[in-house]
């Protein structure tokens, strides 16, 4: 495989003064730089180390001539050596390629298990290698901090999704300065798990289910995070009514401020804690409590925090000595296939304001009207 590589033409007065002023501009991507000088990012790096210019903090003297190792090389150290996702950005700074998919590709095709992670800009996550500790079975997809909001199944696309909560969950999110809103999958109604849900469709192209979810999660002030998995409702589209399409993929794709972590998340709480979020899947047990508490013994690796989607309840379940187990409730109203069952929603959400070894401040909120 090619890659771009350093060319040897000189620059000239113009161009360096140039350089000085671009180069540091956080704004001026790496795109913009190649195609501005009609250079590879490598070269322009080299040039800048020379001058002493810095980009994004930092001073790029990892761009020497000794340093002649393949470019997967240095990708694999960098993600080795990264206890979060590395963005695709800050791997071209970095190595000084423009071409990251298809470095990640190659590594890949060798068998390594590398996850993106779905945003405007991609992340990158080196999932396990040789000398990793399997005390750390899930890696950490991401950061957030307290306060932040947890959630579940929206079902956007339902009948009985219910927008008046929404509302309410969004006067939440600014009374209490939320910045990172946590949805335990299911956004999606997509076209059902079951038959009998096809009734409940109210927007039965899916398409337009994508786009209705981006314009509800826009009405958040604009400096909100999502952070968001698969529910079964995306997987049974994915896997079976729209094979292979990801939509929430393509949700991630639209909006500047949508993570989407696939179909398990492993996130770091403020500086020392980490919040597990999952989605359960099958039918309700003979108690509420039961699969989360059993979910959580059976884990290699447990959470301080463990958030489970799927059965629309609203419950949190202290686990001495301080660890929780959240499910974070619901915006739908009903569901046919649980009302079959004998089971019903429970609308509303959990704002988990601060979470320390000696103190939890928890508020269930449930809204009035829905």
């Amino acid at each position: 495989m090619d890659y771009v590589r350093a060319e040897p033409r000189p620059w000239t007065r113009e161009e360096v003064e140039k350089l000085k002023r671009l180069y540091p501009n956080p704004n001026f991507s790496i795109k913009d730089l190649e195609k501005e000088f009609g250079r590879s990012f490598r070269a322009i790096q080299a040039k800048a180390l020379r001058l002493g210019l810095t980009r994004n903090g930092f001073n790029p003297e990892y761009v020497r001539k000794n340093d002649d190792r393949p470019v997967e090389e240095k990708v694999l150290d960098i993600l080795k050596a990264s206890k979060l996702p590395v963005s695709a950005e800050e791997i071209e700074e970095k190595v000084g390629v423009s071409n990251v998919e298809e470095v990640v590709n190659a590594l890949r095709g060798k068998g390594y298990d590398i996850k993106e992670i779905h945003a405007k800009k991609p992340l990158y996550v080196l999932v396990r290698f040789a000398d990793w500790s399997q005390e750390q079975y899930f890696r950490i997809l991401g950061k957030i901090r307290t306060p932040c909001l947890l959630t579940a199944d929206w079902h956007v696309g339902s009948r009985h999704f219910s927008e008046l909560a929404l509302k309410e969950m969004i006067k939440d999110v600014e009374e209490y300065n939320i910045k990172d809103v946590l949805i335990a999958g299911d956004l999606l109604q997509g076209l059902g798990v079951h038959r009998v849900e096809l009734l409940d469709l109210s927007i039965p192209n899916i398409t337009e289910q994508v786009n209705y979810a981006a314009k509800l999660l826009k009405q958040f002030p604009k400096d909100v995070r999502f952070h968001i998995i698969i529910g079964n409702h995306e997987e049974k589209l994915k896997g079976k009514h729209a094979v292979g399409y990801d939509a929430l993929q393509s949700l991630s794709e639209k909006l500047d401020n949508v993570i989407y972590y696939g179909s398990v998340a492993k996130l770091q709480l403020d500086t020392d804690f980490t919040l597990l979020m999952v989605h359960f899947s099958g039918s309700p047990s003979y108690a509420v409590s039961y699969k989360i508490q059993r979910f959580y013994e059976q884990l290699i690796e447990r959470p301080d925090i463990l958030v489970a989607g799927h059965f629309h309840q609203l419950m949190v379940l202290p686990k001495p000595p301080r660890q929780l187990l959240i499910y974070p409730g619901t915006l739908q109203r009903e569901n046919r296939y649980f009302l079959s069952k004998g089971w019903v929603a429970q609308v509303g959400w959990i704002i988990l304001e601060t979470y320390t070894p000696i103190q939890q401040n928890i508020i269930i909120r449930t809204p009035e009207v829905y």
